[in-house]
């Protein structure tokens, strides 16, 4: 994925997902150690950034978001991505069956 930001003017991060964490866990890193800092979520996401910078960012959902969730859910740019995701998973699996 890519993370563009305000306050990196035209730079654009190359991230991934690292960990989903339910309520309750954490997902923030200080060293090697995950910290609980108590704030209450729904969910928390670790992405890391790793092109041109490396972050660890941390995403934290409320239930005020999950309505935006939905909508970008059933968006149709959403479900393009998941067909062509599909679509790249199902060559794939053929490709390694030929082999």
């Amino acid at each position: 994925m890519y993370i563009r930001s305000t306050g990196l003017g035209n730079t654009r991060l190359r991230a991934y997902i690292e960990r989903i964490a339910p309520e309750g866990e954490s997902v923030v890193k200080k060293g090697n150690q995950l910290e609980n800092n108590n704030e209450e979520s729904l969910l928390r996401i670790a992405a890391k950034a790793v092109e041109p910078f490396h972050w660890d960012v941390e995403i934290v959902l409320e239930p005020e978001d999950v309505p935006s969730l939905i909508k970008v859910g059933l968006s149709r740019q959403m479900m393009k991505l998941f067909f062509t995701y599909l679509m790249m998973a199902f060559k794939k699996q053929s490709d390694r069956e030929v082999m």
